[in-house]
């Protein structure tokens, strides 16, 4: 059965295009995963002067979610690429949630 990890992201208008680039930096490595199925980013400016960023990760199985997280950490820390801090510095709030997935 797919897992999808859905991404909330709340941040100042100010961030969102260096947050985007990061984003897609991030998803550039992230695609290239055993066991990735597809991905998407969702962006919705809000009327409060947010952004609200809306990530979405399709893993063919529980299995190749976890061995990916521990291969992109990897990944991660070996080129110094570092999202807690770069969330940080940026104001970005997040929520994070697996999801099973079906047809309806």
């Amino acid at each position: 059965m797919e897992i999808i990890l859905i991404d909330q992201f709340m941040l100042p208008q100010a961030a969102a295009r260096e947050f985007l680039e990061q984003v897609h930096f991030s998803a550039s490595i992230v695609k290239t995963r055993p066991g990735f199925v597809e991905g998407y980013v969702y962006q919705r400016d809000m009327d409060d002067g947010q952004v609200n960023v809306i990530t979405t990760a399709v893993w063919a199985s529980e299995s190749a979610m976890q061995e990916a997280r521990k291969s992109i950490a990897a990944e991660f820390s070996s080129i110094g690429f570092d999202p807690p801090a770069i969330m940080q510095r940026l104001g970005v709030q997040m929520q994070r949630a697996t999801y099973q997935r079906s047809p309806y």
